[in-house]
């Protein structure tokens, strides 16, 4: 309906409130295929939240495991995933279960945005929110790269890469090393000490 979507256009580019989404990068360029931004909009998207809490995420970060976590939700997606692992497509499942299971998404996405409100910002989270535009753009856009530039950098890297292992591998006869291994860290160990760098024992990786 080309009246509905230019009435979501022109929402969309003046609304100023909160855009809350799970992941919400991959709905932004999907409104965006369709002429729908919202570039006063203020972006908070709880998976980026979570990922932005540590290096390595030991925990799941999808939607459906957070909700079971902390809001402790049933399985409400349970009937629309199990049609769509049988191949059926969305046109044929019952609207209502469709209704379910995106009403589920909704209440439990804004239910772990509250929850992670009342908790400190870190600085990564706001750095990644605020460039999701710029990578959605990129996303949407594609960006040049000069082709030639790029293969004199991997060139010159190369050639980089063969001096330091020259003079890695000269350091390594010095120190009497032979075949020197530098994935092995007992061998860079030995050459450190030769060269009079000595490691204090630790456990920590």
């Amino acid at each position: 309906d080309s009246d509905l979507m230019q009435a979501l256009r022109d929402r969309f580019a003046v609304y100023q409130g909160d855009i809350i989404g799970h992941n919400v990068k991959g709905d932004l360029v999907f409104l965006a295929y369709y002429g729908i931004r919202a570039p006063k909009a203020r972006v908070w998207d709880t998976m980026i939240w979570h990922k932005s809490q540590t290096i390595w995420p030991t925990e799941g970060i999808g939607l459906k495991w957070l909700a079971k976590k902390h809001q402790a939700a049933p399985a409400y997606e349970a009937d629309v995933h199990t049609l769509w692992d049988q191949k059926i497509p969305t046109s044929q499942i019952d609207p209502e279960k469709m209704r379910n299971y995106l009403a589920g998404d909704l209440w439990h996405t804004e239910c772990e945005m509250l929850r992670q409100a009342q908790q400190p910002m870190t600085y990564a989270f706001k750095l990644s929110t605020d460039y999701l535009p710029v990578i959605t753009n990129m996303e949407i856009n594609g960006f040049h790269v000069d082709s030639q530039v790029v293969t004199e950098e991997i060139v010159k890297n190369i050639e980089e890469q063969k001096i330091i292992r020259a003079e890695i591998d000269t350091l390594a006869q010095e120190a009497g090393v032979v075949k020197f291994n530098p994935q092995s860290p007992q061998q860079i160990l030995r050459l450190l000490e030769s060269l009079g760098i000595r490691l204090d024992a630790t456990d920590e990786e």
